[in-house]
């Protein structure tokens, strides 16, 4: 379902924001998405610690502290 809403949001210009936090671990998450979460210890690695994927030409300002 993930391509499927992809497309639609495409269709809009609204970026999609995928949590891949349970999937991730098992492969590469296919899908149009724009925006990729996980957390890092659902896959194995350290508590506390995730990322945030932002595919090329997705418009992005971070928020908060940049260091």
């Amino acid at each position: 379902p993930v391509a499927e809403v992809a497309e639609a949001c495409r269709g809009l210009g609204v970026p999609l924001l995928v949590d891949a936090a349970q999937s991730l671990g098992w492969g590469p998450v296919e899908g149009g998405w724009s925006l990729l979460a996980a957390s890092a210890h659902k896959w194995g690695g350290p508590a506390g610690v995730g990322l945030l994927a932002v595919r090329k030409g997705v418009r992005f300002a971070p928020q908060g502290p940049s260091d």
